[in-house]
This record gives C-alpha cells, sequence and structure tokens, in this order.
C-alpha cells in the first residue's frame, strides 16, 4: 500500500467533507477568456479603444495575474496603445507560456494564434530575426500556417 492510499484511507471523512467544496472551486475557477467574451475582446482591438482594453486586462491580470486573457490584452494595449514593446514582449510572452503550457487540453485556438501574431509583429519591431522566425516556425507547428 503507497503512502498515498494510506493517507486516504486514515483521512475519509475528512476528504468526503472537502472533495465537494473542491470541485465546485474547480468548477468555478475558469479562465477568464471563459468569463470575459472573446468577442468583445476582439471588438476593443478591432475598435482601437486601447485604453479601455488596459484598464479591463488590469483589472483581470489583479484577480488572476495568471490569466491568459489579461496578459494578451495588457500585451496588445502596450504594443498598439502605447508602442511600449519592452512591456507589450513581456505580456504576450507570458500569455504565450500560460497558453502553451496547457494548449492540448485548451480550446483556446483563437487566443493562442492571436497571442503568436501579436507576439510575431512585437518581436520584428524589436529586430529579434532568431526569435522572429522561431514564433513563425511555432505557428506552422500548432496550426500549420504557413505564415513565410
Amino acid at each position: 500500500m503507497s503512502v498515498f492510499e494510506r493517507y486516504l484511507d486514515n483521512n475519509k471523512s475528512y476528504m468526503r467533507r472537502f472533495l465537494p467544496i473542491l470541485l465546485l472551486l474547480i468548477l468555478c475557477s475558469s479562465s477568464m477568456a471563459d468569463d470575459l467574451d472573446l468577442k468583445t475582446i476582439k471588438n476593443l482591438i478591432d475598435n482601437g479603444r486601447f485604453i479601455r482594453l488596459r484598464e479591463v486586462a488590469k483589472q483581470e491580470l489583479r484577480d488572476n495575474n495568471k490569466s491568459v486573457a489579461g496578459n494578451y490584452m495588457m500585451g496588445v494595449a502596450m504594443y498598439r496603445g502605447e508602442t511600449n514593446l519592452p512591456l507589450a514582449y513581456h505580456y504576450l510572452q507570458r500569455a504565450r507560456s500560460l497558453v502553451e503550457r496547457d494548449a492540448f487540453f485548451s480550446d483556446d485556438a483563437f487566443l493562442h494564434i492571436n497571442i503568436l501574431l501579436e507576439l510575431e509583429r512585437v518581436v520584428r519591431e524589436i529586430d529579434k530575426n532568431e526569435e522572429h522566425f522561431g514564433i513563425i516556425d511555432d505557428m506552422d507547428f500548432w496550426f500549420g500556417v504557413d505564415y513565410r
């Protein structure tokens, strides 16, 4: 009998009481991409409302600093709205690492391709050529997009 099985045997009543609460918390802790409609994010970006986008992103990152949508929105706001390339690069890289960490288990393909496209634009302006080609190869790997 493993240590884990012994722990569960010794704590069955404890586990029975808190398992429903744990499951409820897991179900309620969905990502911001579900709560904040992706169509709303796209409309803010397409309409050039980058100040509002930054405010929404700031609120989302205050609530959950590991939010893919929050980091993506802040990266877009920093790049397109304020032309702050280092901060845009930071937020988009963080969004990319968060979305690719769970890429095989999530359905954030729309968000993932947009993160890669924005990051590609930022990296191109910073003149990081090797990373630029790496992002293009990643787009081909993840989505079969030949961007060259």
